[in-house]
């Protein structure tokens, strides 16, 4: 093999140790790449035991509130007084439940049915209220806005059932408790 020869086959030697040490390195960066993205995923994220904040509003996929927590609530609805508790409301924004604690110390909880589905338009029917006073009571109301029945723990410290029917021209109530049973008919003013 003559010199031209020799240097040629030198310089190809050389070039194919270069490749060698190029695809070495490539694959070991490649590695290490896919190594620090599979860490990112396979690693805890860091978690915090307290998050802060006065209102928390989660929302569905199309973007509706759904449930809103707040000290006070910051909502739409009336509210009879500014309250800290929580609302959840249906695919149409209407409150379904609600909980809350008002500024006088009562707390309550509410379940309401779909709206207007009684006249005059009230969805409220289930109210469940413990009172600052130590009472407590479950009120029923009817599809009239009426309360229909309430189970009441009284200031004497006894459980009374009361059913109530409202007329055009009398508010009638039986009460059940373990002292007794009372029946009343009251007419009604106009």
């Amino acid at each position: 093999m003559d010199s031209s020869e020799q240097a040629l086959s030198e310089q190809v030697y050389e070039l194919k140790q270069q490749l060698r040490r190029t695809q070495t390195v490539g694959l070991l960066m490649g590695l290490g790449t896919a190594l620090v993205a599979l860490s990112a995923f396979v690693g805890q994220p860091p978690t915090s035991d307290i998050v802060r904040t006065r209102q928390l509003v989660i929302e569905d996929s199309a973007g509706r509130d759904r449930i809103v927590l707040g000290a006070p609530m910051r909502d739409n609805f009336q509210r009879m007084s500014p309250s800290t508790g929580m609302a959840i409301r249906d695919s149409a924004g209407n409150e379904r439940f609600g909980l809350g604690l008002n500024q006088r110390g009562d707390i309550g909880m509410g379940f309401d049915a779909p709206p207007c589905t009684s006249q005059p338009c009230n969805p409220e029917r289930i109210n469940i209220t413990a009172s600052n006073t130590g009472g407590a009571q479950i009120r029923f109301l009817d599809r009239e806005t009426g309360v229909a029945a309430r189970m009441e723990l009284a200031p004497d410290d006894r459980v009374y059932l009361r059913f109530m029917k409202v007329t055009d021209d009398s508010i009638r109530t039986r009460s059940l408790s373990l002292s007794g049973d009372t029946a009343t008919a009251v007419a009604r003013q106009r």
